[in-house]
């Protein structure tokens, strides 16, 4: 009995133990111990190889690898400055074909005057001294045959000189100078065309940049908006091209071309100076032959027959048994 009172306070203590527990919902874990570190293990290089060239080969990338094919980058196009200066040139479209039309033109003519509006094709050194010897000796065929062998505006004009050689002086210079206007007027019109390429290449390039600043405003009216620069891009393209290109032909072509009509222009002074000079050397050469001609005729003997074998001249004194010609007349 007494064994019983003792195990009763134990049981009862047991109880209220594992009642405390199931009403809380607590259980104390387990202790456990901690895992061992296990280190990463790579697959070996030939694996990897193995696995990608399978990859490559199906058409698919492995996860974590990069493909071949993306990873290089395309090489950019090189171009050159000829391709570029062709896009620029087709950009500026039918516009642009005729300012290159004017400016092949302009370069023509400046090309043809380089090689004839020069010294030796205008009045070449030591050819008026020639044909001054010439007319001075009174050759005149061989005069106009050096004329003719020379291809120079100095020999023309002076060929006409020689033809009109039977004129009086002052007739002979104004055919000279008539002669030398027309030669000039002629290389001096030679030179006009950069005149007028100088003058249409700019209006070309404003018609081009009118007509871009057109098609401009009317893609805009089309989209609607002014957001994307690309609507507009290739007519502004168009404008400032045809501008840039018609002032890169004209500010050449007007510079050539007043280089050319002030070269002109000394030219043709140096022709007037020589045929001035040439037809008063020639000139003053047939006074100083005519002046000693009346000075030779003058001085001549005069022979009276019946008189002495004295020769006189006219004015001299007269001796005795001379008589003069009119005296003789008169008897």
């Amino acid at each position: 009995m007494m064994m019983c009172t003792r195990l009763i306070p134990l049981v009862f203590l047991l109880l209220l133990g594992s009642f405390t527990a199931t009403a809380s919902g607590q259980a104390t874990p387990p202790v456990t111990a901690p895992a061992p570190v296990v280190a990463p293990q790579t697959p070996p290089p030939d694996a990897t190889t193995a696995t990608d060239g399978a990859d490559a080969a199906d058409g698919t990338v492995a996860p974590g690898a990069t493909n071949p094919a993306l990873a290089t980058d395309p090489e950019p196009v090189e171009t050159t400055a000829f391709d570029e200066l062709m896009i620029k040139i087709q950009a500026g479209g039918y516009i642009g074909y005729l300012l290159i039309g004017l400016s092949i033109i302009g370069f023509s003519f400046v090309i043809e005057r380089i090689f004839h509006l020069r010294r030796n094709t205008i009045c070449p050194d030591g050819f008026a001294p020639r044909l001054l010897a010439q007319l001075k000796a009174h050759q005149y065929e061989a005069a106009l045959k050096t004329c003719q062998q020379n291809p120079s505006v100095l020999a023309r004009v002076l060929a006409s000189v020689v033809r009109h050689r039977r004129f009086s002086f002052s007739e002979i210079s104004l055919v000279a100078g008539d002669e030398a206007t027309r030669e000039m007027r002629h290389q001096m019109q030679m030179a006009y065309p950069l005149a007028i390429v100088a003058t249409l290449s700019p209006l070309l390039g404003l018609l081009g940049t009118v007509i871009g600043m057109i098609g401009a405003f009317e893609a805009v009216a089309l989209h609607g908006s002014m957001g994307d620069p690309s609507v507009m891009a290739e007519d502004i393209s168009f404008a400032l091209v045809t501008t840039a290109m018609g002032l890169i032909i004209a500010v050449p072509a007007l510079g050539a071309f007043h280089i050319l009509r002030t070269r002109t222009t000394l030219l043709t002074t140096r022709l007037e100076s020589h045929v001035s000079e040439t037809i008063s050397e020639w000139r003053i050469a047939v006074l100083e032959e005519t002046h000693q001609a009346d000075q030779g005729n003058q001085a001549a003997p005069v022979r009276i027959k019946g008189a002495t074998t004295t020769d006189i001249t006219p004015n001299a004194p007269l001796n005795s048994g001379d008589v003069r010609p009119g005296d003789r007349e008169g008897r």
